[in-house]
């Protein structure tokens, strides 16, 4: 067929009307009837079962599986009623009200009269959005001629629980189910005459401790429980323990021990050791070392489990030093601050690494060397006399039999002394024998040191001591803190003297000998310009091998002091 050019042109024309009006119309449909959202899911619910079943309530569960993105206006259970002859009655229903929550739901029911022996029972779990009212399907339940009294009881595991409700009726098609700490498929029992309580012994596996828990519930056999279970108890297993008594030293582990159920070398839960009225968790590393302080020096010894507190009945000591023990001391007596050590490896059970003391009843600084067994004994400023001496830690006690006799230091000789270098002074005064004392000058410089005598006290006037000026005599304390005596002593160094040599001649490899006041503090001599290093004979004479010197001929022997040099006034002739 042949168109015209006017006929196109109308043809066109057409076409785009049509296609604007088609255009028009989706407009219009779009915004007057909005479509519901792809994606939006129903509600999806069902019920759970129930539990807690007496003659006076229930507690009923239902779960919102799957959530909706519809609000939930009202949620709840409805409860449905039937006569013994399975005619239905008039239903009640619990509104929970308005939720966003998903998962599981739970209500307690009591109904207006109480439940009924043998009549049947259902519910249901609802909700209810502005569009939907969903609901679950019926879940039954009855209340037979059983009901029991739960309680909380408790165990030592092997105990007979008795449980008091109305047990008529109860045949063979039910069982006691055990679940918690362990699980237990079929628990024997038995029904007393009168059928008003049930017993049953429930033993506990090897891996029960203190305060675990178990619930038993009467439960159909052959049946799921969640039709019917009936909690009788629920039950908390409890620890005895045992206490093996030996002789212990607060650093000794506590022998304790789990006798009825599973073990621990670490804490139990609300187990718990008793000594004198305070509680520790129970552990097997206890020792009395990490306790606090007990006054006390006997112990009530118990445990408690979360019920019952309970002592063993003799009380407990720890082991003491023997009363008669007499310790060996180094020295026969001790000045103030000064110390005193005792042989006392008897002790180191008991003191190793604690121990305090006091001397005459007065604080000392007293310690303890577990590796020699030494013990150390450091008196305060206390008078003349004769002390007694106690040791002790938080749970340990030693009162020497023999007393510690104090002295001050005295000095009773002269005041003044006078001696060349390298003389042996002599002061006297009661010093105590074998202990190391120590001279300072004014300036608390230490000039000399030596170990006494019984009495006595030989020094030798060393190079530090100056020609004249005055020291004093003291000791250190074991904290290392020096401690001089008031009294001071003046002195004069008459100093060093070159006196002679032997032999007058010699070569390389022959011993010369040097005699002076206080040459043998010095160390070293000179042979004309050679200086050598000396054998010390005594602080007064010195000797060497002559060494290989450059060519022959005289030469003096001296040595010096600071500036001070001494030379012998004849010749020494080497060849």
């Amino acid at each position: 067929m042949n168109m015209t050019q006017k006929d196109l042109r109308t043809f066109l024309y057409l076409s785009l009307i049509s296609m604007g009006l088609s255009f028009c119309a989706g407009c219009s449909k779009s915004s007057g009837n909005p479509e519901v959202e792809k994606g939006n899911k129903e509600y999806i619910i069902y019920t759970t079962g129930f539990s807690n079943l007496s003659l006076n309530e229930v507690k009923l569960t239902g779960k919102i599986e799957t959530p909706s993105d519809e609000p939930i206006l009202d949620h709840g259970f409805i409860v449905q009623f039937s006569n013994q002859d399975g005619e239905k009655m008039p239903e009640e229903t619990i509104s929970l009200g308005k939720t966003t929550k998903t998962g599981e739901i739970t209500a307690l029911f009591k109904p207006k009269k109480i439940f009924e022996q043998g009549v049947s029972y259902s519910y249901l779990f609802f909700v209810r959005t502005e569009k939907n009212f969903y609901k679950s399907d019926a879940y039954e339940f009855m209340l037979g001629n059983l009901n029991a009294v739960a309680e909380e009881k408790y165990s030592y595991g092997s105990d007979t629980i008795k449980i008091n409700g109305n047990f008529e009726g109860l045949a063979d098609h039910y069982r006691l189910a055990v679940r918690g700490a362990m699980e237990i498929f079929s628990l024997p029992f038995t029904v007393s005459p009168d059928k008003k309580s049930i017993s049953f012994i429930l033993r506990a596996s090897s891996d029960v401790y203190n305060s675990d828990q178990v619930q038993v519930s009467l439960v159909r056999k052959n049946e799921n429980p969640r039709r019917f279970e009936l909690n009788l108890a629920k039950i908390s297993y409890l620890s005895r323990l045992k206490f093996t008594k030996k002789d212990y030293d607060y650093s000794d582990f506590l022998d304790f021990s789990v006798a009825n159920l599973a073990d621990s070398y670490y804490t139990i839960p609300n187990l718990y050791i008793l000594i004198n009225g305070k509680k520790f968790p129970y552990q097997k590393g206890l020792r009395f070392h990490d306790l606090p302080d007990f006054p006390e020096g006997t112990f009530k010894i118990g445990y408690m489990n979360g019920k019952d507190s309970v002592y063993f009945p003799e009380p407990f000591s720890l082991v003491q030093p023997a009363k008669d023990l007499v310790l060996k001391s180094n020295f026969p007596r001790v000045h103030p601050f000064s110390y005193i050590q005792y042989d006392a490896i008897e002790l180191s059970r008991f003191f190793w690494s604690e121990v305090s003391g006091t001397v005459g009843g007065q604080e000392a600084n007293v310690g303890y060397d577990y590796r020699t067994g030494l013990l150390t004994v450091s008196p305060g400023d206390l008078a003349d006399g004769d002390y007694e001496l106690k040791v002790f830690n938080r749970f340990h006690s030693y009162l020497s039999p023999k007393k510690v006799k104090v002295e001050k230091l005295k000095i009773s000789s002269r005041t003044s002394v006078t001696g060349y270098a390298g003389d042996t002074l002599t002061l006297k005064g009661n010093f105590i024998d074998g202990m190391q004392y120590f001279m300072v000058d004014k300036n608390d410089f230490q000039v000399g040191m030596a170990n006494a005598q019984e009495g006595v006290l030989n020094f030798v006037l060393n190079l530090y001591f100056k020609p004249e000026d005055t020291f004093q005599i003291g000791y250190y304390t074991p904290t290392a803190v020096f401690y001089k005596t008031e009294q001071v002593i003046n002195y004069k160094s008459l100093g060093y003297t070159f006196d002679r040599f032997y032999p007058s001649k010699g070569t390389t490899g022959d011993i010369l000998t040097v005699e002076g006041k206080g040459i043998g503090l010095v160390g070293t001599v000179f042979l004309g310009d050679q200086m050598i290093n000396a054998i010390k004979i005594n602080n007064n004479k010195v000797s060497f091998s002559i060494p290989r010197l450059p060519g022959k001929g005289k030469m003096k022997v001296g040595f010096s002091i600071g500036t001070d040099l001494y030379q012998s006034t004849d010749y020494f002739e080497y060849y």
